[in-house]
């Protein structure tokens, strides 16, 4: 908030705190702020609108964490990552070495992107154009659904009914389980579904690794995680921001015509050939190794996904009651 007489700005330039143009037109100088998605009243710290992609342990109307210090929310929106080292590297992995300073990380798994200081010569849109990694990451914060990606060796996710379940990932076959509210999955159906809170969930597992065919197509080498990364992440946006099933196929628009839509899979796997980190076989893989964990680290893991389910339980009996009507 701006004390009366120890301020000074010029009515030639716009913006303000984070960047984001001032709106002093509403509430007078200093005390709204206009950003993509939302109106700012920095007096209070307080969106004036609910966050399309709430968190469900603060208020949707709660701005910067409640720490304008240390935090940012350029656009009014986030996509949130499990907050450890390797989710935050894994996003970096995407974006090319030199655009990486345009991405933030908050201490509570938030990503947003901040293009407002850009080199002079250079337009959003030519660097979004030039580091499709860095565009993804922009589809994902944009979207008004909510995406959670965590590197992480247990899922905690639903059934299709709503369910709390949870899986040890070296328990699945590809070491990935990509999860959306939306289109369908791999086998046609909403197999598994995002915790509560998200439209669209991907865990890959931490100790996974992948093999491909080299560019003979003759022997099996390393594939890139980040690769594995920038496909699912990719294809879990098909399948939750555009609300296409994994597969594609002839739909037909009437008695004589039809035509061919692309499933989430072909999608981002055409996506990949746009990112300077394309593998040989885009969304291909030639061997999987997903090894079994310790004893202890299972043991571990079943309490994890034990008090996951739990406190999935209590907070939907608590969510059941402050919903029932009292007459």
């Amino acid at each position: 908030m701006l004390v009366p007489n120890r301020n000074y700005s010029s009515n030639a330039y716009r913006y303000g705190y984070q960047g984001s143009e001032k709106d002093d037109d509403v509430k007078g100088e200093g005390k709204s702020y206009t950003t993509h998605f939302r109106q700012l009243d920095p007096r209070i710290g307080r969106w004036l609108s609910r966050d399309p992609k709430a968190t469900s342990f603060e208020t949707p109307y709660s701005s910067m964490g409640n720490n304008p210090i240390i935090f940012n929310d350029i656009l009014g929106d986030t996509l949130n990552i499990g907050k450890n080292t390797l989710s935050k590297t894994d996003i970096k992995s995407l974006v090319r070495k030199k655009n990486r300073k345009y991405l933030n990380f908050s201490s509570n798994g938030r990503v947003t992107i901040n293009l407002t200081k850009l080199p002079k010569g250079t337009s959003k849109n030519s660097l979004l154009g030039s580091d499709e990694g860095l565009n993804l990451i922009n589809d994902l914060v944009s979207s008004p659904k909510k995406t959670l990606y965590e590197a992480s060796d247990i899922a905690l996710l639903r059934t299709f009914n709503g369910t709390p379940i949870g899986k040890e990932i070296w328990r699945d076959r590809n070491g990935v389980i990509n999860s959306s509210d939306y289109g369908l999955d791999s086998n046609g159906a909403l197999t598994t579904r995002p915790m509560t809170g998200y439209d669209g969930q991907l865990i890959i597992g931490t100790k996974t690794s992948w093999e491909e065919l080299d560019k003979k197509g003759t022997s099996s080498i390393k594939k890139s995680r980040a690769s594995i990364v920038f496909h699912e992440l990719a294809e879990n946006y098909e399948r939750t921001h555009k609300n296409n099933n994994y597969l594609g196929g002839f739909s037909s628009g009437s008695d004589v015509f039809s035509f061919y839509k692309k499933g989430a899979h072909e999608s981002a796997s055409n996506r990949e050939k746009l990112w300077f980190g394309v593998s040989n076989t885009p969304g291909a893989v030639s061997k999987i190794i997903n090894p079994k964990p310790s004893r202890a680290i299972r043991f571990n893991n079943y309490n994890l996904i034990k008090k996951y389910k739990n406190n999935a339980t209590i907070n939907q009996a608590i969510n059941n009651f402050f919903a029932f009507k009292f007459y």
